[in-house]
């Protein structure tokens, strides 16, 4: 899958790029059809970090998670649960449970 990240007032680290990576990597397991992450950090203020999650699916509009923290890694792991929940949720609409 590809994986682009863009900081903003925020120099994007291969450690940052790496955590970055690992959390994308499990997005196709909530389904399948997503193909394409996009991340934007940027650092707001003194010490507020922003994170926009973007998962890009084929046929399908993109889904968006944001999140602000004070920690970036926990604004990233905020950010990726809240991506994780809309994919799963709408992959769970699209199979048909009845018997």
């Amino acid at each position: 899958m590809q994986t682009t990240v863009t900081g903003r007032q925020i120099e994007v680290t291969d450690a940052i790029r790496a955590y970055i990576d690992r959390r994308a990597e499990k997005l196709p397991k909530y389904w399948e059809r997503v193909r394409r992450a996009d991340v934007v950090l940027e650092k707001r203020g003194g010490h507020t970090y922003f994170v926009e999650f973007i998962a890009r699916a084929d046929g399908h509009d993109p889904f968006v998670a944001t999140e602000k923290h004070d920690d970036l890694y926990v604004a990233i792991d905020d950010t990726a649960g809240k991506l994780e929940r809309q994919l799963r949720n709408y992959h769970a609409k699209l199979v048909d449970h009845s018997p």
